[in-house]
């Protein structure tokens, strides 16, 4: 389906000299038959299907909902009206502070988020010793919300990736291209640039939010040039400084929203606004040895008993750390994600094509 999504229409079947079926993790052994398979030619398909999707605002550009903007003035009415709401809307006067129910029982204030055991079960207790609830959404931040844009750089610098890095990929905000390297630009995915009816200029003022990605997961591109719309709307709305407004509006909302915390990876500058309770968040990155050598659809799991590993472990941790800076504001720590454990060694008994 990937394949077919994103390469040409023009398949030549005599270059496919076998079809594998294969799973991952299977818990149990399995019996699996797959019958009727056939080739077929495709039907006729609308050749602008994937031409001019995305609008100035990223936007489908085909289809409008009750949430649609058309202009940067009608943008700016629905900016005044929210703000005026969240000027207007009240704390939950049952909830302390740290977000906890201060309706419930009060138990030692200790200064920090813990866990404890109350009547028999265990709870989250917030610093101030009520007991708490941890309710939010994961990834408030500018990172995930950009776009690859079909162009990409033949400079190889932009894709250099140390190993003492210490944020991922996916977790990186504006990565900036430099002018010489933005001199050897080529298009890389006619299907990914034809996507957008607009994208600025180098020159022009939205142009700040361009950015790079060294490595996509999955996709018409493994790596290249990506605009934000996101980010680029923040500034239609709030002008200059964009991103100040852009954190205390976040902080109402949350509040306004009834969440209790920031779920995992939450931008580590919303630490030191000291108003929602918050996950902070590290990866693990070097050259250290993993459990499986090939690539996995999850994260490598590191082999743990390797030096390198246990440097890159304390580097890692050292940075949070700094973040957090024994702040009562944390409500605990991530590190990694989706790591590919040992598979369990269940087989398929019979394969019938």
């Amino acid at each position: 389906m990937i394949w077919r999504s994103w390469r040409h229409d023009n398949v030549d079947v005599s270059t496919i000299k076998a079809l594998t079926f294969q799973t991952i993790g299977l818990a149990e052994d399995n019996t699996i038959e797959i019958n009727n398979i056939r080739i077929r030619k495709n039907p006729p398909r609308d050749p602008n299907w994937m031409t001019n999707v995305l609008d100035q605002y990223g936007q489908n550009n085909n289809n409008k909902t009750a949430l649609h903007i058309d202009n940067d003035a009608q943008l700016a009415a629905n900016t005044q009206a929210e703000l005026t709401a969240l000027k207007d809307a009240k704390p939950d006067p049952t909830r302390s502070r740290f977000g906890g129910y201060k309706a419930g029982p009060k138990l030692e204030a200790t200064g920090y988020f813990r866990t404890q055991k109350y009547q028999g079960k265990w709870w989250m207790v917030d610093p101030d010793g009520y007991l708490y609830f941890s309710h939010g959404p994961a990834n408030v931040r500018m990172a995930n919300l950009s776009t690859l844009t079909g162009i990409d750089f033949k400079d190889d610098k932009v894709r250099y990736r140390s190993p003492d890095e210490l944020t991922p990929e996916d977790s990186m905000g504006v990565v900036h291209v430099s002018d010489e390297t933005r001199q050897t630009r080529y298009l890389s995915s006619d299907i990914r640039r034809n996507l957008f009816a607009w994208l600025p200029e180098y020159n022009e003022t939205l142009a700040k939010h361009y950015s790079y990605r060294r490595w996509a997961l999955k996709g018409a591109m493994d790596h290249g040039e990506t605009f934000n719309f996101y980010r680029a709307n923040l500034e239609r709305k709030y002008g200059e400084n964009f991103m100040d407004s852009w954190y205390d509006v976040t902080l109402q909302r949350m509040k306004n929203w009834g969440f209790t915390s920031f779920g995992n990876w939450v931008d580590p500058n919303f630490y030191k606004k000291k108003q929602v309770p918050y996950f902070a968040n590290g990866w693990i990155i070097g050259d250290f040895k993993t459990l499986s050598g090939k690539v996995n659809h999850w994260g490598l799991m590191p082999d743990v008993f390797d030096p390198v590993f246990a440097e890159r472990a304390r580097a890692t941790i050292e940075e949070i750390a700094k973040n957090i800076n024994n702040s009562p504001w944390c409500a605990g720590i991530f590190i990694d994600n989706e790591k590919a454990g040992a598979n369990v060694k269940a087989v398929l008994k019979h394969v019938t094509v």
